[in-house]
């Protein structure tokens, strides 16, 4: 099926700016983004579909006009730890009800409740690799389902840093992938990667408390909606490299 979202005869989507160039709206969207999620927690909601679809459309609205809405076609994504092979992403048409089972299912499993940091992380991880695994968009999925997975942790006081997930953006994307790949997923990974990033957080949020408002402010940082755009920036990097960086590889 031809893809409608890509300029004819072109691997560039098609976007608000005009960019032909696929580099440069890779840099554009990057930079554009990024500001966005400044002001991501401004987007209220009830933590459902429509909540999902209002964070993807305040990220790339001003990029993309399908910004908000769900892929019109399905997809498929080669995956170098999976020799090549694609995870098997949502139906488009099933897109919806699949993210509503999926958020449910996150929901019913109370994870303020849980007593440990290892059921915790386990939980978490279920519902986050299957809401990944759905890819509603044809773009921004990882940054827009992260961010709606730990803005919804943060309501049930787990707090994460998601500075271990842009630093080890290549180990999230594998774990994602690996999480997500039907009866042979394996969560270990991306378990371990969860479970640090809860116990980070929450030993930040604790050195804070009592703090100075100053302080407690630039501390914020840490949980903050900020840093999701470093994960799909650095994994964005590392499959397209830039021109510059290929011909300094080429010397």
């Amino acid at each position: 099926m031809k893809d409608p979202y890509l300029l004819p005869n072109s691997l560039v989507l098609k976007n608000k700016l005009n960019i032909t160039d696929r580099d440069e709206l890779n840099k554009a969207e990057s930079a554009i983004s990024k500001a966005k999620l400044f002001t991501a927690e401004e987007v209220k909601g009830d933590f459902d579909y429509n909540h999902l679809m209002a964070l993807h459309k305040h990220i790339l609205g001003d990029i993309y006009d399908w910004a908000g809405q769900p892929r019109l076609i399905d997809m498929q994504k080669s995956e170098p730890v999976l020799s090549g092979m694609s995870v098997k992403y949502g139906h488009y048409k099933q897109i919806p009800n699949e993210i509503e089972e999926v958020i449910n299912q996150l929901k019913n499993a109370n994870l303020r409740n849980l007593d440990s940091y290892e059921q915790k992380a386990e939980a978490f991880s279920k519902g986050f690799a299957k809401l990944w695994q759905v890819h509603p968009f044809r773009e921004g999925n990882t940054r827009t389902v992260t961010e709606f997975c730990v803005q919804y942790a943060a309501t049930q006081d787990i707090f994460i840093d998601r500075k271990l997930f842009a630093h080890n953006a290549s180990l999230a994307r594998n774990a994602l992938v690996v999480a997500s790949i039907g009866e042979y997923s394996d969560f270990s990974h991306l378990n371990r990667l969860v479970k640090d990033a809860m116990e980070i957080g929450e030993q930040a949020r604790v050195s804070v408390m009592g703090k100075d408002e100053q302080t407690k402010s630039t501390s914020k940082d840490i949980f903050s909606l900020k840093g999701l755009k470093d994960i799909d920036a650095e994994i964005k990097e590392q499959k397209h490299p830039t021109k510059e960086k290929n011909k300094e590889q080429s010397r």
